[in-house]
């Protein structure tokens, strides 16, 4: 397996009580999404519990792909990409979803459009994201200086609805998303145990 200076230095940033990295290493912008199998995520949110676990961890030609094992009403893989770009979420079970989470470097006010592929058996989403920056977020897991996310969404299934619902996601540097608020509904970060290299 080679492992390429991008892998090595996403590990890196991944494990928090790790060595600082060497400046000539660093980043732009430190990643939002940790890298090492074994990381793990455990979220609280109306009536059931939501779980994610890093089980695989790929180098690939524009960064690293990810297996995240979900749990919560059963079982399943989603799959995302990581690299100088930003994270990238790629599928999710069966579904193919192909939307950017973050863009790096982070800009406030940066925004870009999203479409899920049409697909039987899932509610496919259109819109746009924008950063809507920084802010102090606390939840169970504890209190963090995160990146404000707001998804949009437009559309569903190719067509403009007449209401816009939205989706804020708020992501930690090293942590990852801690917190999902929806119409509805949201899901705060219980628990976060970091992977090894």
């Amino acid at each position: 397996m080679r492992w390429t200076p991008l892998v090595v230095l996403c590990l890196a940033l991944s494990v928090a009580s790790a060595a600082p990295v060497p400046k000539h290493l660093m980043p732009k912008d430190e990643g939002f999404w940790p890298t090492a199998v074994g990381t793990k995520w455990e979220y609280e949110q109306p009536e059931f519990a939501f779980t994610e676990e890093i089980t695989k961890a790929d180098p690939i030609k524009s960064g690293v792909r990810l297996t995240v094992r979900v749990r919560s009403k059963g079982e399943w893989d989603a799959t995302y990409e990581v690299g100088p770009g930003g994270v990238f979420a790629r599928t999710d079970g069966p579904f193919v979803i192909e939307k950017q989470m973050i863009r790096l470097p982070v800009k406030v006010g940066d925004s870009w459009a999203f479409a899920y592929p049409i697909q039987k058996g899932l509610k496919c989403d259109g819109g746009t994201v924008t950063v809507s920056g920084s802010e102090e977020v606390k939840v169970p897991a504890g209190t963090f200086m995160a990146t404000k996310v707001v998804s949009t969404v437009t559309e569903v299934g190719g067509q403009p609805i007449p209401k816009p619902t939205t989706y804020t996601d708020w992501y930690a540097k090293g942590v990852g998303l801690i917190r999902r608020d929806w119409d509805g509904g949201g899901r705060v970060l219980k628990s976060f145990t970091p992977g090894t290299k």
